[in-house]
């Protein structure tokens, strides 16, 4: 079963195969005598998923700046909250009984019912923040509601007064996120849901992976998986952002001080990924 739409939001998401034998999901790109770090995050992770390895915190200590996906301050503010509301929700009293199939919005009463979710709650929803809303409920209830390795170092860089920075605008993620689906709302909640069923199985591979460094994995089945089964997704999620973010990271390799580069850990895997990219352009990257 295709497990693209979960691991793009938990990531939030091959030919090509990395070798798979470092401690964990973090590189060190080296250019003369400058470096600068890229962390794979998982954004929700549980209690027992931290302390995170020791390898995140060395590269955080000899961080000047944090650069994340976006502006996590931002992200929570209530213009934003509003923002995602707006795009969230159909405008026009519509629902998503009016967006599905008989027989498909039938698969999202049978699974809202077996989680305990009021479908009332997720009708007026269009089909991306009705599946991020199952998940997250779905994660709360297997305890993964500590947070993932992006909130953890955002903190601690405002707890310590390390400056940050985001790759791309609160705006633009948005967007990324809320046009999932447009084209086939239908196929799109089918995946969902059969993918929502195989979440605790699906965090535990991820996790693992995650923490071993094991880019084979991460790569085949998080990566692999999504532009095979949902390519519009993963060129949207995944490969157009990967190349708009390749002049930043290039941009903060060459200027004086260390940056550390905190995003989905999706972005950096497969034949789209930064670290790929970063090697071709001629950095020197390795797993540290």
């Amino acid at each position: 079963m295709p497990r693209s739409l979960v691991c793009s939001a938990l990531f939030c998401v091959l030919a090509y195969s990395l070798p798979a034998a470092a401690e964990t999901s973090l590189w060190r790109v080296a250019h003369q005598d400058r470096e600068l770090f890229l962390a794979g995050a998982i954004h929700i992770l549980r209690p027992t998923d931290h302390p995170l390895p020791e390898a995140f915190s060395r590269a955080y200590e000899r961080a000047d700046r944090l650069v994340f996906e976006t502006d996590f301050q931002r992200l929570n503010s209530p213009e934003v909250q509003l923002q995602i509301m707006q795009l969230g929700l159909y405008p026009d009293g519509s629902t998503l009984k009016d967006a599905l199939s008989p027989a498909v919005y039938r698969q999202l009463e049978a699974y809202a019912a077996e989680q305990g979710a009021p479908l009332a709650l997720l009708t007026p929803m269009r089909p991306p923040l009705a599946f991020l809303t199952l998940l997250t409920l779905q994660l709360q209830q297997l305890g993964m509601d500590a947070n993932g390795v992006d909130m953890h170092f955002f903190q601690r860089a405002q707890a310590d007064r390390k400056p940050v920075e985001g790759l791309e605008s609160v705006e633009q993620q948005l967007d990324f996120l809320f046009s999932m689906g447009g084209d086939d709302p239908d196929a799109f909640m089918r995946h969902a849901l059969e993918e929502l069923r195989d979440t605790e199985n699906l965090f535990e591979r991820m996790t693992a992976a995650w923490k071993n460094g094991d880019t084979a994995v991460l790569s085949q089945e998080f990566v692999t998986a999504l532009k095979t089964d949902y390519p519009a997704i993963y060129q949207q999620l995944l490969a157009r952002r990967n190349a708009a973010w390749m002049a930043p990271v290039q941009a903060h390799i060459e200027s004086p001080g260390t940056e550390l580069v905190v995003v989905g850990v999706a972005h950096l895997v497969g034949e789209d990924g930064l670290v790929r990219r970063l090697r071709e352009a001629g950095y020197q990257v390795e797993q540290w």
